[in-house]
């Protein structure tokens, strides 16, 4: 309908019955409040006519004519051929203030209607032209047929309306339905790959004998197998296909369930290719061996040149369900990055079949690990943004990962805009090779760019080395301020030789030690106080110090709870012992081992059952050295008198990489301490031993974990057995 044409309309007035009818007051019979009250007797008042090729409805607001004015609040056009509709709304001088789709009750409740018009029960009523039916019996409907009046109009516009949602919606769809066509069917093999590779549960069913050997039905590979001594729900290897399985009696059960996880395969359509991503399950009821299988289709992704589209099977407008256009279709899109999508299992039978351009020219097969995200995201990424493709192709893997897990869009365009990959990276043809030749990661990058930027040369084995472990620009700069890049490494690796610590902990220690040294107003201006000789033992000291109040009150708290372990000390000296550049130490009492713990910052300083164990005999504290260095901290080793060693830890509370270096001279020392025993220690060893295995059954039966750390969630009995070493 055309507005201007709908304008030349003729204008329809409130007539002069309709003006005397607004004033006009009826008295009705309130029955709640029980009393009778004046009301107006139209609440609403409407002209309905003819106009050649459409109906006019005027509907007039009672307020405005009671106060003198005649002209309609709302004009609704009705073109019954074309099914359409349309209103203009009017202000009090008949000026057009705006056009809507309202449909007549929601203009009637505008207009001053209190009560829904359809009900009639209440006293009030809507005045309409005496020919108004007769005009609205032209309105074709599809149900209910004999409907007449306002009733009418209302399924009539209703029926416009679902009839234009319609056509609307159907538009919209249009371009999926073409995008839909594009997919073809999946392989014949799909639900037995899978079944291998998607399904996260397999099982060997078998019938309850008493026979050491059985026959059982692999649900993996789906045949016939010998097993031995099969235990209900205990988890096995099938002897066929290899795969992983839970034994299940055919017995014990009435429906079982496996679940699988996400799987998708890459296909080929018209103009691009489409990633297509499932779930697999099966349910066994009463034929184990044909369970019913679920492939469930959720995603559809489809790649044509640099458009990337996403479809998801989900509800459309709460109405039905089909393959809906998602608003957000890029490949850095939060839901097809993030690792449960990334770790989807891909189906590789048909991608050597593929011959689309986007498979052949791309990078992907390149690459030794796992890609950083789903294949398609990948293609995508990479023709948008060429810098991945070049990384890749010179086994920049590590650099090409970051920037796709970063997911900066600013920085991978700088990178691609660039002719030349070294350009593109802020480097130079020669500091690319060097990369290359190193298989350098992001933080290598940073270094070689802040070479260029600094027009210098850094040696490559700083730069290598620093950038394994991770160590950038940003994690030094406190040292950068003062000395060369070269100077910091180098006393950086001969620290953390000294201390047996990587060079990220080194580095940690020294910032501590300079922030302590600030507050303790030492003056490290001074190089020799800036780098210390021995950063540990100097870190350790202003540990030491800024606890010294705390130190000396535990210590007294400690003597005067435990007042037999410092006497105790004097008689293990005889177990004290140095060889291979290692040596075992006997504190001198409680203070040492205060000092220990805090040093190493484990608990063996404030826990009172090590101290309890002392007094009583069952274990002892030694501390484990090295030669080079008797007064730096290393390991704390809880030992029993029979010399096996219960625990050794060292700072955090955790055994590194570097004990295992000391674990033949230990051997040797735990042959020394056995000689000097004497027979009542020897007496006191058995008995400790009794009680470190009571200790650990109670553990194991109270479920006793570890909630931190290296062994977070791990039986803590499971972690002390492992720890112990014993004295032959």
């Amino acid at each position: 309908m055309q507005k201007a044409e709908l304008r030349k309309l003729r204008r329809l007035d409130a007539t002069k019955e309709m003006m005397q009818k607004a004033k006009y007051k009826i008295t009705v019979h309130d029955k709640y409040e029980k009393k009778d009250t004046e009301i107006y007797e139209y609440e609403a008042f409407i002209r309905i006519q003819n106009l050649g090729a459409y109906i006019k409805i005027a509907i007039f607001d009672p307020d405005w004519m009671r106060a003198n004015c005649t002209g309609a609040r709302f004009e609704v056009f009705l073109n019954v051929e074309g099914k359409e509709y349309i209103t203009r709304e009017l202000d009090q001088e008949g000026n057009e203030a705006r056009w809507s789709k309202a449909m007549i009750y929601n203009l009637l409740e505008k207009a001053g209607l209190k009560h829904y018009w359809w009900q009639y029960d209440n006293k009030q009523q809507i005045f309409i032209n005496a020919d108004a039916t007769k005009t609205l019996s032209r309105l074709p409907i599809q149900q209910n047929t004999g409907v007449r009046g306002l009733a009418r109009l209302q399924q009539w516009q209703q029926e416009a309306k679902d009839a234009e949602t319609k056509r609307r919606e159907k538009e919209e769809q249009r371009p999926w339905d073409e995008d839909m066509a594009k997919i073809p069917s999946f392989p014949k093999n799909i639900n037995a790959w899978a079944r291998k590779n998607v399904l996260l549960e397999h099982y060997i069913f078998y019938k309850y004998t008493s026979k050491k050997t059985t026959k059982g039905w692999c649900t993996c590979c789906r045949h016939e197998v010998m097993i031995t001594e099969p235990r209900y729900n205990k988890e096995g290897t099938c002897p066929r296909c290899r795969a992983k399985i839970r034994y299940k009696s055919t017995g014990k059960f009435k429906t079982l369930r496996a679940e699988g996880s996400t799987g998708y395969i890459i296909q080929k359509i018209d103009g691009g290719i489409v990633e297509r991503s499932f779930t697999y399950s099966e349910i066994y009821r009463d034929d184990l061996r044909h369970p019913e299988e679920f492939l469930y289709e959720s995603t559809r992704r489809i790649l044509t040149d640099n458009r990337f589209k996403t479809y998801n099977w989900e509800s459309y407008k709460n109405k039905y369900t089909r393959w809906c256009l998602s608003k957000n279709s890029t490949a850095f899109s939060s839901s097809y990055y993030y690792s449960y999508f990334r770790n989807a299992k891909l189906y590789t039978g048909n991608l050597k079949k593929i011959n689309s351009p986007l498979l052949k020219h791309s990078s992907y097969s390149l690459w030794q690990k796992k890609l950083p995200v789903r294949l398609l995201g990948y293609i995508s990424l990479e023709r948008q943004y060429p810098v991945i493709e070049r990384l890749a192709k010179v086994g920049l893997f590590d650099i090409a990962e970051e920037l796709i897990r970063e997911r900066d869009e600013e920085t991978l365009k700088k990178y691609s805009e660039s002719s030349s990959l070294a350009a593109g990276l802020l480097i130079d043809k020669f500091r690319l090779k060097r990369l290359i030749a190193m298989h350098g990661n992001p933080t290598a990058l940073e270094w070689f760019q802040l070479e260029k930027k600094n027009d210098e040369v850094i040696p490559d084995e700083i730069i290598s080395n620093l950038s394994k472990e991770d160590i950038g620009i940003n994690d030094i700069h406190f040292a950068l301020e003062r000395l060369s890049l070269t100077k910091t490494y180098n006393y950086l690796i001969k620290q953390s030789r000294e201390m047996d610590e990587t060079l990220d902990q080194t580095i940690t220690t020294w910032r501590d030690y300079l922030s302590m040294a600030k507050r303790a107003k030492i003056n490290i201006e001074a190089d020799q106080l800036f780098k210390p000789k021995n950063l540990k033992l100097e870190h350790d000291k202003l540990v030491l110090d800024s606890l010294k109040g705390e130190r000396k009150k535990l210590v007294k708290e400690l003597e005067k709870k435990w007042p037999e372990v410092n006497s105790k000390m004097p008689k293990l000296k005889k177990f004290e012992f140095t060889a291979d550049g290692y040596q075992i130490i006997v504190p001198n009492g409680i203070e040492d081992i205060v000092t220990e713990g805090l040093c190493l910052r484990h608990c063996v300083h404030n826990v009172d059952y090590y101290y309890d164990r002392i007094q009583r005999d069952e274990s002892y504290i030694f501390f484990l050295r090295k030669t080079a260095n008797p007064d730096f901290p290393w390991y704390t080793l809880e030992v029993e008198p029979s010399g096996s060693i219960r625990q050794k830890r060292t700072t955090g509370d955790k055994q590194n990489d570097d004990f295992r270096n000391a674990v033949a001279f230990l051997k040797k020392w735990q042959k020394y301490f056995t000689k000097q025993l004497t027979k009542e220690e020897k007496k006191l060893g058995i008995i400790a031993d009794k009680l470190r295995k009571e200790n650990y059954k109670q553990l194991r039966k109270d479920e006793k974990k570890v909630w931190h750390g290296k062994y977070a969630g791990q039986l803590l009995a499971d972690v002390l057995e492992a720890d112990f070493m014993e004295a032959i």
